[in-house]
Protein backbone atom coordinates (compact mmCIF):
# COMPACT_ATOMS: atom_id res chain seq x y z
CA UNK A 1 0.00 0.00 0.00
CA UNK A 2 1.40 3.48 -0.93
CA UNK A 3 2.77 5.64 1.60
CA UNK A 4 1.90 8.72 0.48
CA UNK A 5 -1.25 10.24 -1.02
CA UNK A 6 1.28 11.45 -4.03
CA UNK A 7 2.00 7.47 -4.32
CA UNK A 8 -1.10 6.80 -4.30
CA UNK A 9 -2.51 9.29 -6.98
CA UNK A 10 0.77 8.12 -8.95
CA UNK A 11 -0.37 4.23 -8.76
CA UNK A 12 -3.73 4.95 -10.46
CA UNK A 13 -2.78 7.54 -12.40
CA UNK A 14 -4.87 10.01 -10.97
CA UNK A 15 -4.70 14.00 -11.35
CA UNK A 16 -6.28 15.14 -7.94
CA UNK A 17 -4.56 17.81 -6.42
CA UNK A 18 -3.52 17.24 -2.95
CA UNK A 19 -3.34 19.75 0.04
CA UNK A 20 -0.34 18.30 1.61
CA UNK A 21 2.32 20.92 3.20
CA UNK A 22 5.66 21.93 1.65
CA UNK A 23 8.35 19.60 2.07
CA UNK A 24 11.76 20.42 3.32
CA UNK A 25 14.82 21.68 1.25
CA UNK A 26 16.50 18.87 2.03
CA UNK A 27 14.04 16.64 1.03
CA UNK A 28 13.60 17.87 -2.19
CA UNK A 29 17.13 18.26 -3.03
CA UNK A 30 17.37 14.26 -1.95
CA UNK A 31 14.25 13.43 -4.21
CA UNK A 32 16.13 15.40 -7.12
CA UNK A 33 19.35 14.24 -6.11
CA UNK A 34 17.81 10.52 -7.07
CA UNK A 35 15.97 11.51 -10.14
CA UNK A 36 19.30 13.29 -11.50
CA UNK A 37 21.41 9.54 -10.96
CA UNK A 38 18.33 7.99 -12.86
CA UNK A 39 18.80 10.58 -15.59
CA UNK A 40 22.18 9.76 -16.26
CA UNK A 41 21.46 6.21 -16.78
CA UNK A 42 17.82 6.81 -18.96
CA UNK A 43 16.44 9.98 -20.43
CA UNK A 44 12.87 10.07 -20.68
CA UNK A 45 12.99 12.27 -23.52
CA UNK A 46 14.73 9.78 -25.87
CA UNK A 47 11.60 7.39 -25.44
CA UNK A 48 8.70 10.04 -26.42
CA UNK A 49 6.13 6.95 -26.15
CA UNK A 50 6.46 6.92 -22.36
CA UNK A 51 4.41 8.84 -20.57
CA UNK A 52 5.34 12.25 -18.39
CA UNK A 53 6.05 11.60 -14.48
CA UNK A 54 3.51 13.83 -12.51
CA UNK A 55 5.92 13.44 -9.36
CA UNK A 56 8.84 15.48 -11.90
CA UNK A 57 6.85 17.66 -12.90
CA UNK A 58 6.12 18.64 -9.07
CA UNK A 59 9.25 18.73 -7.73
CA UNK A 60 10.17 21.28 -10.67
CA UNK A 61 7.09 23.51 -9.84
CA UNK A 62 8.36 23.40 -5.85
CA UNK A 63 11.97 23.94 -7.30
CA UNK A 64 10.98 27.53 -8.52
CA UNK A 65 9.08 28.58 -5.56
CA UNK A 66 11.39 27.19 -3.06
CA UNK A 67 14.96 29.46 -2.52
CA UNK A 68 18.55 26.70 -3.29
CA UNK A 69 20.06 25.24 -0.34
CA UNK A 70 23.58 23.89 -0.28
CA UNK A 71 22.28 20.93 -1.16
CA UNK A 72 20.48 21.83 -4.71
CA UNK A 73 23.21 23.25 -5.24
CA UNK A 74 25.57 20.34 -5.99
CA UNK A 75 23.87 18.52 -8.15
CA UNK A 76 23.08 21.02 -10.92
CA UNK A 77 25.17 20.18 -13.68
CA UNK A 78 27.87 22.27 -15.46
CA UNK A 79 26.56 25.34 -18.24
CA UNK A 80 26.80 24.86 -21.25
CA UNK A 81 29.29 27.77 -21.78
CA UNK A 82 31.44 26.49 -19.19
CA UNK A 83 32.14 23.31 -21.19
CA UNK A 84 32.43 25.20 -24.57
CA UNK A 85 35.31 27.02 -23.16
CA UNK A 86 36.91 24.32 -21.73
CA UNK A 87 36.59 22.37 -24.94
CA UNK A 88 37.89 25.56 -26.15
CA UNK A 89 41.26 25.32 -24.01
CA UNK A 90 41.76 22.06 -24.52
CA UNK A 91 41.74 22.38 -28.28
CA UNK A 92 43.85 24.93 -28.65
CA UNK A 93 46.35 23.88 -26.39
CA UNK A 94 46.47 20.80 -28.17
CA UNK A 95 47.30 22.27 -31.22
CA UNK A 96 50.26 24.07 -30.21
CA UNK A 97 51.19 20.55 -29.12
CA UNK A 98 50.96 19.75 -32.94
CA UNK A 99 53.16 22.41 -33.95
CA UNK A 100 56.83 21.55 -35.26
CA UNK A 101 59.68 22.84 -34.18
CA UNK A 102 60.36 23.81 -38.09
CA UNK A 103 56.77 25.81 -38.23
CA UNK A 104 57.26 27.29 -35.00
CA UNK A 105 61.24 28.51 -36.67
CA UNK A 106 59.24 29.62 -39.79
CA UNK A 107 56.77 31.59 -37.63
CA UNK A 108 59.89 33.46 -35.11
CA UNK A 109 61.34 34.29 -38.60
CA UNK A 110 58.70 36.30 -39.93
CA UNK A 111 57.99 38.08 -36.66
CA UNK A 112 61.57 39.14 -35.84
CA UNK A 113 61.91 41.44 -38.67
CA UNK A 114 58.77 43.47 -37.58
CA UNK A 115 60.56 43.04 -33.78
CA UNK A 116 63.85 44.24 -34.03
CA UNK A 117 63.32 48.03 -34.68
CA UNK A 118 60.99 47.76 -31.07
CA UNK A 119 63.58 46.06 -29.59
CA UNK A 120 66.64 48.26 -30.49
CA UNK A 121 64.68 51.41 -29.41
CA UNK A 122 63.94 49.94 -26.16
CA UNK A 123 67.70 49.02 -25.68
CA UNK A 124 68.55 52.44 -26.79
CA UNK A 125 66.01 54.14 -24.16
CA UNK A 126 67.05 52.18 -21.33
CA UNK A 127 70.84 52.76 -22.53
CA UNK A 128 70.10 57.11 -22.13
CA UNK A 129 68.43 56.39 -18.57
CA UNK A 130 70.99 54.73 -17.41
CA UNK A 131 73.79 56.56 -18.99
CA UNK A 132 72.13 59.70 -17.48
CA UNK A 133 71.46 58.81 -14.24
CA UNK A 134 74.98 57.78 -14.08
CA UNK A 135 75.91 61.57 -15.60
CA UNK A 136 74.24 62.70 -12.91
CA UNK A 137 76.18 60.91 -9.95
CA UNK A 138 79.35 62.06 -11.64
CA UNK A 139 78.12 65.64 -11.45
CA UNK A 140 77.12 65.60 -8.13
CA UNK A 141 80.61 63.64 -7.72
CA UNK A 142 82.31 66.00 -9.26
CA UNK A 143 80.62 69.21 -7.83
CA UNK A 144 81.75 69.61 -4.05
CA UNK A 145 85.59 68.59 -5.44
CA UNK A 146 84.83 71.38 -7.78
CA UNK A 147 83.70 73.74 -4.79
CA UNK A 148 86.82 72.61 -2.70
CA UNK A 149 89.46 74.15 -5.03
CA UNK A 150 86.82 77.84 -5.50
CA UNK A 151 86.84 77.90 -1.46
CA UNK A 152 90.48 77.26 -1.30
CA UNK A 153 90.98 80.40 -3.40
CA UNK A 154 92.05 83.40 -2.07
CA UNK A 155 89.62 86.65 -2.41
CA UNK A 156 89.93 89.16 -5.10
CA UNK A 157 89.64 91.57 -2.39
CA UNK A 158 89.29 91.64 1.35
CA UNK A 159 87.56 94.86 2.78
CA UNK A 160 87.90 95.89 6.44
CA UNK A 161 85.86 98.90 7.48
CA UNK A 162 87.34 101.69 9.37
CA UNK A 163 86.38 102.47 12.92
CA UNK A 164 83.59 104.97 12.04
CA UNK A 165 84.10 107.55 14.76
CA UNK A 166 87.62 108.90 12.80
CA UNK A 167 85.56 109.42 9.49
CA UNK A 168 82.08 110.26 10.86
CA UNK A 169 82.22 111.89 14.29
CA UNK A 170 79.02 113.80 13.68
CA UNK A 171 77.07 110.49 13.08
CA UNK A 172 78.93 108.89 16.39
CA UNK A 173 77.78 112.01 18.44
CA UNK A 174 73.62 111.37 17.19
CA UNK A 175 73.55 107.75 17.07
CA UNK A 176 73.99 105.29 19.90
CA UNK A 177 76.50 103.13 19.30
CA UNK A 178 74.74 100.06 19.93
CA UNK A 179 72.38 100.43 16.80
CA UNK A 180 75.22 100.42 14.40
CA UNK A 181 77.77 97.84 16.05
CA UNK A 182 81.43 98.48 14.72
CA UNK A 183 81.11 94.68 13.33
CA UNK A 184 78.51 95.50 11.39
CA UNK A 185 79.87 95.07 7.58
CA UNK A 186 83.26 95.23 9.91
CA UNK A 187 84.79 91.77 7.78
CA UNK A 188 83.86 91.44 4.21
CA UNK A 189 85.68 89.17 1.58
CA UNK A 190 84.77 89.05 -2.22
CA UNK A 191 84.92 85.77 -3.58
CA UNK A 192 86.87 85.11 -7.25
CA UNK A 193 84.44 84.80 -9.82
CA UNK A 194 84.71 81.64 -10.86
CA UNK A 195 83.03 79.42 -13.77
CA UNK A 196 79.59 77.92 -12.38
CA UNK A 197 77.98 74.09 -13.64
CA UNK A 198 77.19 74.83 -16.80
CA UNK A 199 80.22 76.45 -17.71
CA UNK A 200 82.60 73.22 -16.45
CA UNK A 201 80.28 70.97 -18.41
CA UNK A 202 81.17 72.68 -21.43
CA UNK A 203 85.43 72.01 -20.66
CA UNK A 204 86.52 69.43 -22.44
CA UNK A 205 89.26 67.76 -19.37
CA UNK A 206 85.47 68.02 -17.02
CA UNK A 207 83.76 66.19 -20.10
CA UNK A 208 86.01 63.77 -20.19
CA UNK A 209 84.75 62.53 -17.00
CA UNK A 210 81.35 63.36 -17.30
CA UNK A 211 80.54 62.00 -20.12
CA UNK A 212 83.02 59.13 -20.73
CA UNK A 213 82.60 55.66 -19.39
CA UNK A 214 84.11 56.65 -15.76
CA UNK A 215 83.48 54.33 -12.80
CA UNK A 216 81.99 56.59 -10.17
CA UNK A 217 84.95 55.84 -7.84
CA UNK A 218 87.60 57.06 -9.92
CA UNK A 219 85.88 60.07 -9.99
CA UNK A 220 87.90 62.20 -7.57
CA UNK A 221 90.85 60.30 -9.27
CA UNK A 222 90.25 61.60 -12.70
CA UNK A 223 90.18 65.08 -11.60
CA UNK A 224 92.52 65.32 -9.75
CA UNK A 225 95.26 64.10 -12.45
CA UNK A 226 93.40 67.21 -14.37
CA UNK A 227 94.19 69.26 -11.41
CA UNK A 228 97.09 71.48 -12.78
CA UNK A 229 94.90 71.82 -16.22
CA UNK A 230 91.80 72.89 -14.44
CA UNK A 231 93.39 75.59 -12.61
CA UNK A 232 95.13 76.94 -15.65
CA UNK A 233 91.44 76.62 -17.34
CA UNK A 234 89.95 78.53 -14.62
CA UNK A 235 92.40 81.65 -14.60
CA UNK A 236 91.70 81.63 -18.54
CA UNK A 237 88.49 81.62 -18.45
CA UNK A 238 88.49 84.92 -15.87
CA UNK A 239 91.44 86.93 -18.26
CA UNK A 240 89.00 86.31 -21.22
CA UNK A 241 85.95 87.65 -18.86
CA UNK A 242 88.12 91.03 -18.02
CA UNK A 243 88.85 91.67 -21.41
CA UNK A 244 85.29 90.91 -22.80
CA UNK A 245 84.17 93.64 -20.64
CA UNK A 246 87.12 96.21 -21.57
CA UNK A 247 86.51 95.85 -24.78
CA UNK A 248 82.77 96.67 -24.49
CA UNK A 249 83.61 99.60 -22.01
CA UNK A 250 86.29 100.95 -25.03
CA UNK A 251 84.02 100.10 -27.82
CA UNK A 252 82.14 103.42 -29.38
CA UNK A 253 84.20 105.43 -26.37
CA UNK A 254 84.67 108.93 -27.50
CA UNK A 255 87.94 111.31 -26.61
CA UNK A 256 87.58 112.98 -23.10
CA UNK A 257 86.87 116.64 -24.59
CA UNK A 258 84.17 115.11 -26.55
CA UNK A 259 82.96 114.03 -23.82
CA UNK A 260 83.35 116.74 -21.60
CA UNK A 261 81.92 118.86 -24.37
CA UNK A 262 78.68 116.77 -24.55
CA UNK A 263 78.48 116.86 -21.20
CA UNK A 264 78.30 120.70 -20.82
CA UNK A 265 75.68 120.87 -23.76
CA UNK A 266 73.45 118.31 -21.67
CA UNK A 267 73.75 120.65 -18.95
CA UNK A 268 72.57 123.78 -20.68
CA UNK A 269 70.44 122.19 -22.28
CA UNK A 270 68.69 120.86 -18.97
CA UNK A 271 68.88 124.91 -17.92
CA UNK A 272 66.51 125.81 -20.69
CA UNK A 273 64.44 122.88 -20.06
CA UNK A 274 63.73 123.70 -16.74
CA UNK A 275 62.97 127.27 -17.95
CA UNK A 276 60.89 126.07 -20.12
CA UNK A 277 58.63 124.25 -17.71
CA UNK A 278 55.38 125.91 -15.95
CA UNK A 279 55.03 127.18 -12.18
CA UNK A 280 53.63 125.21 -9.54
CA UNK A 281 53.32 124.19 -6.21
CA UNK A 282 56.47 122.09 -5.59
CA UNK A 283 57.74 121.32 -2.31
CA UNK A 284 61.40 122.52 -0.94
CA UNK A 285 62.82 119.19 -2.22
CA UNK A 286 61.70 120.47 -6.14
CA UNK A 287 64.92 122.50 -7.70
CA UNK A 288 64.04 126.35 -8.00
CA UNK A 289 66.63 126.90 -10.82
CA UNK A 290 68.98 128.98 -9.13
CA UNK A 291 72.95 128.13 -9.08
CA UNK A 292 74.74 126.89 -6.41
CA UNK A 293 77.73 125.60 -5.86
CA UNK A 294 79.51 122.85 -7.70
CA UNK A 295 79.45 118.88 -6.86
CA UNK A 296 83.14 118.96 -5.99
CA UNK A 297 81.91 121.47 -3.20
CA UNK A 298 79.47 118.93 -2.26
CA UNK A 299 81.86 116.17 -1.20
CA UNK A 300 80.92 116.44 2.55
CA UNK A 301 77.09 115.96 1.20
CA UNK A 302 76.96 112.67 2.94
CA UNK A 303 79.34 110.60 4.99
CA UNK A 304 79.88 107.38 4.42
CA UNK A 305 81.79 104.59 6.28
CA UNK A 306 85.29 103.78 5.03
CA UNK A 307 87.31 100.46 4.43
CA UNK A 308 90.80 99.21 3.80
CA UNK A 309 90.31 97.16 0.60
CA UNK A 310 93.44 94.49 0.44
CA UNK A 311 93.14 92.96 -3.13
CA UNK A 312 95.06 89.87 -4.71
CA UNK A 313 97.53 89.89 -7.20
CA UNK A 314 98.20 86.97 -9.61
CA UNK A 315 100.50 85.41 -8.57
CA UNK A 316 98.94 85.00 -5.37
CA UNK A 317 100.49 87.84 -3.25
CA UNK A 318 98.07 90.54 -1.55
CA UNK A 319 98.38 94.65 -2.06
CA UNK A 320 96.32 97.66 -0.39
CA UNK A 321 97.42 100.03 -3.75
CA UNK A 322 94.75 99.86 -6.32
CA UNK A 323 97.61 100.74 -8.81
CA UNK A 324 99.48 97.86 -8.62
CA UNK A 325 96.36 95.75 -10.09
CA UNK A 326 96.36 95.35 -13.88
CA UNK A 327 94.85 98.26 -15.91
CA UNK A 328 91.66 95.93 -16.87
CA UNK A 329 91.39 95.00 -13.71
CA UNK A 330 91.62 99.07 -11.98
CA UNK A 331 88.96 100.18 -15.05
CA UNK A 332 86.29 97.22 -14.23
CA UNK A 333 87.01 97.51 -10.29
CA UNK A 334 85.28 101.24 -10.42
CA UNK A 335 82.21 102.11 -8.90
CA UNK A 336 81.03 103.94 -12.01
CA UNK A 337 81.74 101.47 -14.59
CA UNK A 338 78.77 99.96 -15.58
CA UNK A 339 77.17 97.84 -18.26
CA UNK A 340 73.69 96.90 -18.63
CA UNK A 341 71.88 95.18 -21.89
CA UNK A 342 68.75 95.09 -23.94
CA UNK A 343 66.49 93.22 -21.42
CA UNK A 344 66.70 92.64 -17.77
CA UNK A 345 69.58 92.52 -15.84
CA UNK A 346 70.27 92.41 -12.26
CA UNK A 347 73.61 93.65 -11.63
CA UNK A 348 75.88 96.37 -13.65
CA UNK A 349 79.38 96.46 -12.13
CA UNK A 350 82.52 94.22 -11.94
CA UNK A 351 82.92 91.35 -10.56
CA UNK A 352 78.91 91.15 -9.70
CA UNK A 353 77.62 91.44 -13.26
CA UNK A 354 79.20 87.68 -13.54
CA UNK A 355 77.16 84.55 -13.20
CA UNK A 356 77.28 83.07 -9.79
CA UNK A 357 79.41 80.12 -9.39
CA UNK A 358 77.15 78.70 -6.81
CA UNK A 359 73.31 79.73 -6.79
CA UNK A 360 71.35 81.59 -4.42
CA UNK A 361 68.44 79.01 -4.30
CA UNK A 362 68.05 75.82 -5.40
CA UNK A 363 64.82 74.34 -7.93
CA UNK A 364 63.03 71.48 -6.32
CA UNK A 365 60.97 69.52 -8.64
CA UNK A 366 62.43 71.25 -12.22
CA UNK A 367 65.01 69.56 -14.53
CA UNK A 368 68.84 69.36 -12.43
CA UNK A 369 70.12 71.57 -15.24
CA UNK A 370 68.35 74.38 -13.54
CA UNK A 371 70.55 74.28 -10.11
CA UNK A 372 73.57 73.96 -12.50
CA UNK A 373 73.74 77.94 -13.13
CA UNK A 374 74.18 80.69 -16.14
CA UNK A 375 77.16 80.52 -18.49
CA UNK A 376 79.01 83.79 -18.79
CA UNK A 377 77.86 85.42 -22.24
CA UNK A 378 79.03 88.77 -23.46
CA UNK A 379 77.10 89.77 -26.60
CA UNK A 380 73.89 90.97 -25.56
CA UNK A 381 75.97 93.65 -22.80
CA UNK A 382 76.78 96.76 -23.49
CA UNK A 383 78.27 100.15 -22.06
CA UNK A 384 76.25 101.99 -19.39
CA UNK A 385 77.41 105.56 -20.27
CA UNK A 386 73.93 107.31 -18.24
CA UNK A 387 74.42 105.12 -14.97
CA UNK A 388 77.92 105.38 -15.27
CA UNK A 389 78.14 109.33 -15.56
CA UNK A 390 75.60 109.73 -12.63
CA UNK A 391 77.59 107.15 -10.29
CA UNK A 392 80.70 109.77 -11.15
CA UNK A 393 78.37 112.29 -9.76
CA UNK A 394 77.20 110.56 -7.03
CA UNK A 395 80.62 109.35 -5.91
CA UNK A 396 81.62 113.26 -6.40
CA UNK A 397 79.44 114.15 -3.85
CA UNK A 398 80.30 111.87 -0.94
CA UNK A 399 84.08 112.51 -1.74
CA UNK A 400 84.75 108.63 -2.68
CA UNK A 401 85.12 109.11 -6.47
CA UNK A 402 87.94 106.82 -6.48
CA UNK A 403 85.80 104.10 -4.80
CA UNK A 404 84.72 100.70 -6.07
CA UNK A 405 81.79 98.87 -6.95
CA UNK A 406 82.81 96.63 -3.74
CA UNK A 407 83.28 99.05 -1.36
CA UNK A 408 79.77 100.71 -2.26
CA UNK A 409 78.07 97.63 -2.03
CA UNK A 410 79.46 96.85 1.14
CA UNK A 411 77.53 99.64 2.59
CA UNK A 412 74.60 97.18 2.29
CA UNK A 413 70.72 98.55 1.50
CA UNK A 414 70.99 101.56 3.77
CA UNK A 415 70.73 104.31 1.05
CA UNK A 416 67.25 106.21 1.15
CA UNK A 417 66.49 108.86 -1.48
CA UNK A 418 66.07 112.40 -0.59
CA UNK A 419 63.95 113.54 -3.53
CA UNK A 420 61.61 111.41 -3.30
CA UNK A 421 59.51 108.55 -1.33
CA UNK A 422 60.81 105.06 -2.32
CA UNK A 423 59.10 102.87 0.03
CA UNK A 424 61.96 100.72 0.65
CA UNK A 425 65.43 101.68 1.22
CA UNK A 426 68.34 101.24 -1.41
CA UNK A 427 71.66 99.46 -2.53
CA UNK A 428 74.12 102.06 -3.96
CA UNK A 429 73.54 100.57 -7.11
CA UNK A 430 69.73 100.40 -7.34
CA UNK A 431 70.15 104.53 -5.97
CA UNK A 432 72.18 105.06 -9.18
CA UNK A 433 69.58 103.40 -11.31
CA UNK A 434 66.78 105.31 -9.90
CA UNK A 435 67.99 108.18 -10.49
CA UNK A 436 68.78 107.30 -14.34
CA UNK A 437 65.39 106.08 -14.32
CA UNK A 438 63.68 109.43 -13.14
CA UNK A 439 66.40 111.14 -15.19
CA UNK A 440 64.81 109.62 -18.43
CA UNK A 441 61.35 110.08 -18.01
CA UNK A 442 62.33 113.83 -17.41
CA UNK A 443 63.81 113.83 -20.61
CA UNK A 444 61.05 112.29 -22.58
CA UNK A 445 58.70 114.47 -20.91
CA UNK A 446 60.81 117.69 -22.21
CA UNK A 447 61.04 116.07 -25.59
CA UNK A 448 57.22 115.92 -25.39
CA UNK A 449 56.69 119.41 -23.86
CA UNK A 450 58.52 120.59 -26.75
CA UNK A 451 56.82 118.73 -29.14
CA UNK A 452 53.35 119.82 -28.05
CA UNK A 453 53.74 123.21 -26.32
CA UNK A 454 49.82 124.05 -26.63
CA UNK A 455 49.06 121.24 -24.74
CA UNK A 456 50.13 122.35 -21.20
CA UNK A 457 52.22 119.46 -19.90
CA UNK A 458 54.79 119.87 -16.82
CA UNK A 459 57.45 117.72 -15.94
CA UNK A 460 59.74 118.84 -13.78
CA UNK A 461 63.34 117.57 -12.99
CA UNK A 462 63.20 116.09 -9.29
CA UNK A 463 66.39 114.63 -9.44
CA UNK A 464 68.34 116.69 -11.13
CA UNK A 465 72.34 116.28 -10.10
CA UNK A 466 73.66 119.55 -12.07
CA UNK A 467 75.92 122.04 -10.32
CA UNK A 468 73.05 124.28 -9.34
CA UNK A 469 71.08 122.05 -7.73
CA UNK A 470 72.65 121.36 -3.84
CA UNK A 471 69.85 119.89 -2.52
CA UNK A 472 70.59 116.03 -0.96
CA UNK A 473 70.01 112.99 -2.90
CA UNK A 474 70.07 110.72 -0.94
CA UNK A 475 70.59 109.23 3.05
CA UNK A 476 72.56 106.80 4.73
CA UNK A 477 70.70 105.08 7.27
CA UNK A 478 71.97 102.65 10.19
CA UNK A 479 70.74 98.74 9.28
CA UNK A 480 68.24 99.07 12.20
CA UNK A 481 67.13 102.12 10.90
CA UNK A 482 66.29 100.29 7.22
CA UNK A 483 64.78 97.43 9.20
CA UNK A 484 62.15 99.50 11.21
CA UNK A 485 61.61 101.21 8.20
CA UNK A 486 60.82 98.30 6.17
CA UNK A 487 58.71 96.77 8.53
CA UNK A 488 56.45 100.02 8.97
CA UNK A 489 56.07 99.92 4.80
CA UNK A 490 55.09 95.88 4.97
CA UNK A 491 52.57 96.47 7.62
CA UNK A 492 50.77 99.08 4.80
CA UNK A 493 49.23 98.09 1.98
CA UNK A 494 51.41 99.00 -1.25
CA UNK A 495 49.00 98.69 -4.81
CA UNK A 496 51.32 99.38 -7.64
CA UNK A 497 50.17 102.58 -9.51
CA UNK A 498 50.54 104.31 -13.09
CA UNK A 499 50.41 108.45 -13.45
CA UNK A 500 47.93 109.02 -15.88
CA UNK A 501 49.68 112.45 -16.17
CA UNK A 502 52.56 110.45 -17.29
CA UNK A 503 50.83 108.27 -19.62
CA UNK A 504 49.35 111.19 -21.53
CA UNK A 505 53.02 112.19 -22.18
CA UNK A 506 53.91 108.88 -23.37
CA UNK A 507 55.95 107.99 -20.02
CA UNK A 508 55.60 104.41 -18.87
CA UNK A 509 55.87 105.51 -15.07
CA UNK A 510 55.11 103.30 -11.84
CA UNK A 511 54.51 104.42 -7.87
CA UNK A 512 53.53 102.89 -4.80
CA UNK A 513 49.80 103.94 -3.43
CA UNK A 514 51.00 103.38 0.23
CA UNK A 515 50.93 105.69 3.32
CA UNK A 516 53.66 105.10 5.95
CA UNK A 517 53.19 107.65 8.74
CA UNK A 518 55.97 110.32 8.71
CA UNK A 519 56.41 109.65 4.46
CA UNK A 520 54.76 111.05 1.65
CA UNK A 521 52.58 108.83 -0.40
CA UNK A 522 54.80 107.90 -3.00
CA UNK A 523 52.14 108.54 -6.01
CA UNK A 524 50.81 111.55 -4.40
CA UNK A 525 53.90 113.26 -4.03
CA UNK A 526 55.13 112.34 -7.42
CA UNK A 527 52.11 114.38 -9.18
CA UNK A 528 52.69 116.97 -6.84
CA UNK A 529 56.43 117.71 -7.41
CA UNK A 530 56.85 116.40 -10.85
CA UNK A 531 53.01 117.87 -12.73
CA UNK A 532 52.42 120.55 -10.00
CA UNK A 533 49.15 118.72 -8.89
CA UNK A 534 48.43 119.75 -5.26
CA UNK A 535 47.81 117.34 -2.93
CA UNK A 536 43.98 117.81 -1.97
CA UNK A 537 43.28 117.58 -6.08
CA UNK A 538 44.79 114.22 -6.27
CA UNK A 539 41.86 112.04 -7.33
CA UNK A 540 42.51 108.27 -8.34
CA UNK A 541 41.04 107.48 -11.53
CA UNK A 542 41.84 111.06 -13.05
CA UNK A 543 45.28 111.57 -11.98
CA UNK A 544 46.78 107.90 -11.00
CA UNK A 545 45.14 104.44 -11.87
CA UNK A 546 46.10 101.20 -10.57
CA UNK A 547 48.88 98.83 -12.67
CA UNK A 548 47.75 95.91 -13.93
CA UNK A 549 50.76 93.99 -14.84
CA UNK A 550 52.01 96.33 -17.19
CA UNK A 551 49.05 97.55 -19.35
Amino acid sequence: MPRTRAAAAAQAGGTKKTSQSKPTGKRISNAFSEQAKSATQINPRQNKSEPRNPLRKLQRKRRRSTPLTWNSWKCHPKSSMSAANSKWTASLHQSLLNVTIASRLVFWEDLYPEFLPLLESNKDYNYRIDNKGQRYDRINKLQPLVSKVRIALPPLVHLIRKDSSNNNPAAQSTRPRDIFPTDQNSDIKVEQPFPSTSELLTWPMIKDIVDGDVPLEEVETRFNNIRDEFDRAVVEWRDNIERDLVTIWNTGREDEDDTETSTSKGKEKGKSDARMARPNTRNARVSTGTSGSTSSSNSTQLVLPEFIATHTMPDGTTTTNISDLSSNLQLLLRADTMFTNDGFILRHTYPAIVPRAVQLARVIGGPEELNYGSRWNSTKLRRDDESSAIAKELLSRVGRSGATSIEMEALGGNFRCMRCNRTLTDTWENLVMHFGKEQTQYRQGQEKIQAEPGRGFIYNNTHGLGPEDTRPFAEFVTPHEAADYAFEASMQPSPMMRCMKCEEMGIDSRYFNTTIPGYENPIIEHLRDVHGVPKTKVRAGVHYRAWAGGF
